[in-house]
């Protein structure tokens, strides 16, 4: 099993996007609001999590082997649940996490795997499209290969997501026609490994025959984005543009 450093280091970046979205979300009016909540949320937690036992540890903890937590469990006993500062409540919260971490680190999981969703939805541009906003022709060079000699029409694609969790710009494909006679001289496919939120500019294109056309004439680009969403829906979404074919 070989795994390719580009390929981890590529997975990391994609998934960039994902955190500055919801960061800009926290940004906003209503994500203030939201992390000011999360924030309480988390500190009633500790202080009610730690206030759990605080007269009722006097029993010898079955469980424990090693000296040192008999010892922070006495000192613990010798001040009530009243009397105890938030530093020594946090203390309290990290013993307790560390003795039920069997417990509490799955609860996590499947807390941020619930809570992420909900963010990227609230944080979302629902009025913002989904599909292709636009494609700029870049010109086109010669290349010879397999001892033959073609051109490739370099392309930029603009596409568009709103950055919903649900949803994924899977792949398009692009091609190069005679507009006259609506003849296809090129195609190629092209992948979106990663979901994306906002615009993002793709750099594509399509090889073709020289024979095929003829430079300084107009021909039509057309490119079709294959979307999709978790639930099995899919549609295509699909943007047509001539060009003046010039050479770089």
């Amino acid at each position: 099993l070989t795994i390719h450093q580009s390929r981890v280091i590529g997975k990391v970046v994609g998934r960039i996007p994902y955190l500055g979205g919801i960061i800009s979300y926290f940004k906003t009016p209503t994500g203030r609001i939201v992390l000011f909540v999360i924030i309480g949320v988390i500190l009633l937690g500790t202080w009610v999590f730690s206030s759990f036992g605080g007269k009722k540890e006097k029993e010898k903890d079955i469980f424990s082997e090693e000296e040192e937590e008999e010892k922070d469990k006495s000192l613990e006993e010798k001040a009530s649940a009243e009397d105890k500062t938030f530093y020594d409540r946090l203390k309290s919260f990290y013993r307790k996490t560390a003795k039920h971490k069997n417990i509490l680190i799955p609860a996590l999981i499947l807390t941020i795997i619930v809570f992420i969703p909900i963010v990227d939805t609230l944080a979302a541009d629902w009025n913002a499209p989904f599909g292709i906003e636009n494609v700029v022709f870049d010109g086109a060079k010669q290349y010879t290969l397999h001892d033959a000699d073609y051109l490739f029409l370099f392309a930029d694609v603009y596409l568009s997501c709103p950055g919903h969790w649900h949803q994924q710009l899977r792949f398009f494909e692009l091609q190069i026609s005679n507009t006259t006679t609506g003849e296809i001289l090129g195609a190629n496919n092209w992948s979106v490994v990663y979901n994306f939120e906002g615009t993002k500019r793709v750099s594509s294109g399509a090889w073709i025959d020289p024979a095929d056309v003829t430079i300084g004439e107009n021909y039509t680009i057309t490119v079709t984005a294959f979307l999709s969403t978790k639930f099995g829906k899919t549609w295509t979404d699909v943007f047509t543009t001539t060009f003046l074919l010039v050479l770089r």
